[in-house]
C-alpha cells in the first residue's frame, strides 16, 4: 500500500474515533428536554464513554493478538459505526445509553490497534504516521463539535445528527481491510496482558494521563471559571480556542516528527501549558484570555501526540500493543480523576479558579515524567529518512 494512501486510512482512522464521540455535547441543549435527562443522566452519558476507554483498552490489546492489527481495527470500527448509528432508533434514552456503551467499547478496543498500526508504518515512520492519526483525532473533534447541530437541523432530528458520523467510521472499517505487506498478528499469543510492573508503561501512562487531565478539566471548568468571574461572554470563544488550536500542534509533530521522545521538546511544551494556565487565571484581558486558552490547547495537544507514538520507538514491535493497552488505561483513569479533584476543589473551595488547579499541577507532573523518557537514536534517525522521503 502506498505512504498516501496509508496515510489517508491513519487520519481517517483517527477521525472516526473522535467524531461520533464529540457529536453529542452540541446536542445535549436538545437531548436533555426532549428525554427529560436529569444532570446524574447527562454525566453518565458523557462520561461512560471515557471510563470504557480505561477498562476496555487491554481488551483491544487481546483482540489484536488473536486476529492481527487490521482484522481487530476493522471489527473495532464497526463495532464503533453499529453503536453510534443506533444511539437514536426509537428516540428514547435506553437505547441512547446502551448504543452510547457500544460506540465506547468499539472505540476503546480500536484505540490501541491505531497505535499498532502506526508503529508498522516503515515508509511514513511511527512518529509521522502517529501525527497524521492524532491529526484526525483533533480535526474529528473541532468538526464534529461545530458541525453536529447544524446537521440535526438539516436532517431533521437528533438522532440523524448522530446517526450521521457513523458513515466515516464505517468507511474506515472496509478500508482497513485491504491487504497490506506484513499485516502480522501485533502480539504474540500470551503477550497481550500489560506488564504492570514495567516503569515505562507507567511513565508513558502517567504522562498521557497529565495530557487527559489537562484537556478534562480545562474543557469542563474554564466555562464555570469565566462564569463564575463575570465573563459569560469568553466561554465560547475560549473552548474553540482551547480546541481548535490544538490541529497546530498535531501539525508540528506530523511535519517535524524527530521532535516525538525528545524529551527536552516535552518538557518545553509543558512548561509552556503551565504558562498558559497561569496567564489564564492571571489576565483579565480578553484577548489574553483567548491567546492563553489556545495556547494551552496547542502545547497540551503536542505532548499528547508525542505520547501516543512513543511506544513504537520505547519497545519492540510485538510488544507495542500490550503497553499501548496499559497507557490507555493508566492515562484515561487519571483524566477521570482530574475531573474528580477539579469538581471536589470547586465544590470546597471559594476561589472560582480553584477547579483549574489540577490542570497546573498536570503541567508539573507532565515536566517530571517527560525528563525521563529517552528515545533510542537509531529510532530517531529513521524518523528524520522517513520524513525526509516521504
Amino acid at each position: 500500500m502506498s505512504s498516501g494512501r496509508e496515510a489517508a486510512l491513519l487520519w481517517l482512522g483517527g477521525f472516526a474515533l473522535r467524531a461520533p464521540l464529540l457529536a453529542v455535547p452540541p446536542l445535549l441543549p436538545v437531548i436533555v428536554p426532549a428525554l427529560r435527562l436529569s444532570h446524574t443522566e447527562v454525566g453518565l452519558l458523557t462520561g461512560s464513554p471515557v471510563i470504557l476507554f480505561a477498562v476496555a483498552a487491554v481488551a483491544g490489546s487481546l483482540l489484536m493478538a488473536r486476529l492481527g492489527v487490521r482484522r481487530a481495527l476493522a471489527v473495532s470500527l464497526a463495532l464503533t459505526a453499529a453503536g453510534g448509528a443506533l444511539r437514536g432508533v426509537g428516540g428514547g434514552a435506553a437505547m441512547l445509553f446502551a448504543m452510547t456503551v457500544v460506540m465506547g467499547a468499539g472505540i476503546a478496543l480500536a484505540q490501541p490497534t491505531m497505535i499498532a498500526l502506526a508503529a508498522g508504518e516503515r515508509r511514513l515512520g511511527p512518529a509521522r504516521a502517529t501525527g497524521i492519526y492524532s491529526n484526525g483525532l483533533v480535526v474529528g473533534e473541532v468538526v464534529a463539535v461545530a458541525a453536529t447541530l447544524p446537521i440535526a437541523a438539516r436532517l431533521g432530528g437528533w438522532g440523524w445528527g448522530l446517526a450521521v458520523w457513523s458513515l466515516p467510521v464505517a468507511v474506515a472499517a472496509v478500508a482497513v481491510l485491504r491487504p497490506s505487506a506484513g499485516d502480522a498478528p501485533a502480539a504474540r499469543r500470551g503477550a497481550w496482558w500489560p506488564d504492570w510492573r514495567d516503569p515505562t508503561t507507567w511513565r508513558v501512562g502517567l504522562l498521557l494521563g497529565c495530557t487527559s487531565a489537562i484537556y478534562q478539566v480545562s474543557n469542563a471548568f474554564i466555562p464555570t471559571y469565566l462564569t463564575a468571574t463575570g465573563r459569560v461572554a469568553l466561554v465560547a470563544p475560549a473552548l474553540t480556542s482551547l480546541n481548535l488550536i490544538q490541529v497546530a500542534g498535531s501539525l508540528l509533530i506530523t511535519a517535524v516528527p524527530a521532535l516525538v521522545g525528545r524529551a527536552g521538546a516535552m518538557v518545553a511544551a509543558a512548561a509552556v501549558s503551565l504558562a498558559a494556565t497561569v496567564a489564564l487565571v492571571a489576565l483579565p484581558a480578553p484577548v489574553a484570555v483567548l491567546a492563553a486558552a489556545g495556547l494551552l490547547g496547542c502545547a497540551a495537544s503536542t505532548i499528547f501526540i508525542q505520547g501516543l507514538a512513543l511506544p513504537p520507538l520505547l519497545v519492540p514491535r510485538e510488544e507495542v500493543s500490550r503497553m499501548s493497552a496499559g497507557m490507555f488505561t493508566i492515562s484515561y483513569a487519571c483524566g477521570f480523576a482530574g475531573l474528580l479533584v477539579g469538581g471536589q476543589l470547586g465544590d470546597r473551595l471559594s476561589a472560582p479558579d480553584a477547579p483549574l488547579l489540577p490542570v497546573a499541577l498536570a503541567c508539573v507532573a507532565a515536566m517530571v515524567l517527560a525528563a525521563g523518557i529517552r528515545r533510542p537514536e537509531a529510532d530517531a534517525r529513521c524518523d528524520v529518512a522517513a520524513a525526509r522521503h516521504a
